[in-house]
This record gives C-alpha cells, structure tokens and sequence, in this order.
C-alpha cells in the first residue's frame, strides 16, 4: 500500500515519518502552502462578514491559528453566535480552546 499525504508542510512530512516508521510507504505533496504575511491585514475588509456569518467551516489547525492570531492583534474575539465546523480532531481541540463550544 502507498498514501499519498497532502497536508501542508511540516506536518504533511511529519506524517510521512510516521507512517514509514511502521512500515507503511507514503509520499508527502502538499496541495496548500500556509505563510504568514501582511496579506492579513486585507482581512479587515471583510471582517464583518465573519461577525454576519451563520455557520463558519475551519479546515486546519493553521487557520485556527492565524484568524485567532489576527483577531488578537484587533482586540477582536470570536464570533460567538455562528455555528462552527472543524475539519479534523487536531482543528477541532485547538478551535475548542479558543470558543468554548463542543465540536
């Protein structure tokens, strides 16, 4: 069996390893890239769309941590009235630090 591991790096290539260590062959292609850049600060266009939303998908622990980053950085907090969807257990437990919902 092969697995092909799309997740970005460097978890993507954590993942690799340690699927390899028990003896499950894997390659490592990431399909997204996430960088930190002032690019969030383009975020403040469209900040009140996330307030306005009635349910908000979260697809990785990244995004998790860079919204809760620039939320931070503006005195912001969460959303407290959409309903949230996290992709994924790892996305789920650090979104559940942030808004003290269950996912």
């Amino acid at each position: 069996m092969k697995i092909l591991i799309t997740r970005p790096s460097p978890m993507g290539e954590e993942l690799v390893d340690g699927l390899k260590n028990i003896g499950i062959f894997a390659y490592h292609f990431s399909l997204l890239d996430f960088i930190f850049s002032d690019g969030l600060k383009g975020l403040t266009k469209n900040i009140k769309s996330l307030y306005k939303s009635d349910k908000i998908i979260i697809f990785s622990p990244k995004a998790v941590h860079y919204t809760n980053w620039y939320l931070k950085q503006n005195t912001l907090n969460w959303p407290s009235n959409p309903q949230y969807y996290a992709i994924g257990q790892s996305t789920a437990r650090l979104l559940q630090q942030y808004i003290k919902k269950k996912f």
